[in-house]
């Protein structure tokens, strides 16, 4: 009774370390894929940074509002007018895009 126990005990743990670990990896970050990261964090002023490693900062068009967001700074857009414009760059020009907002 106990060596099937521990057969079973065994083989549970094993299959809950792949399935965290495939977890984990489809969640993973791909940093040298990203062009471009802005996290409209800084809560003040008139330029927001690119937190990858590009340096496609972006400057507010038309005073955005700084907000709270969820869990640290955000920009408010009216739908209309206000905007982030970023210079143009090579790395801006990739074949496919995904973009991602919340």
């Amino acid at each position: 009774m106990f060596k099937s126990l521990r057969s079973f005990t065994v083989f549970s743990l094993l299959v809950l370390l792949i399935v965290f670990s495939l977890a984990g990896s489809a969640n993973a970050t791909h940093e040298d894929a990203v062009v471009a990261d802005w996290l409209f964090d800084e809560g003040s002023g008139t330029t927001t940074v690119d937190s990858s490693a590009n340096g496609n900062d972006g400057t507010l068009g038309n005073s955005p509002n700084w907000v709270t967001g969820k869990f640290f700074g955000a920009l408010e857009f009216d739908g209309a007018e206000r905007y982030v414009q970023v210079s143009d760059s090579a790395t801006l020009n990739p074949s496919s895009i995904t973009i991602e907002s919340w």
